[in-house]
């Protein structure tokens, strides 16, 4: 994430724990998924500005392997 254009830390907790099969959503072609994201529990959003926010994580796969997920961009202002 940014805030007008200058990379912004990720202050949240860094916990690692066991990935179960009820840790899955299998997503169905052509079905749209929605979920909310609380960008306050890991960053310091309390200043004006525009934000530029990008979903980027590795996720581990039910065989083992891992795989790359990476979001669009999205540009949220505020003040």
């Amino acid at each position: 994430m940014d805030r007008n254009g200058e990379s912004q830390p990720y202050v949240g907790e860094m916990v690692k724990r066991r990935v179960t099969a009820d840790d899955y959503i299998f997503l169905q072609p052509g079905k749209e998924y929605k979920t909310t994201v609380g960008l306050e529990q890991g960053y310091d959003v309390k200043a004006n500005g525009e934000y530029n926010i990008r979903y980027r994580a590795w996720n581990q796969l039910p065989s083992g392997g891992l795989a790359a997920i990476t979001s669009a961009v999205v540009t949220a202002r505020k003040g």
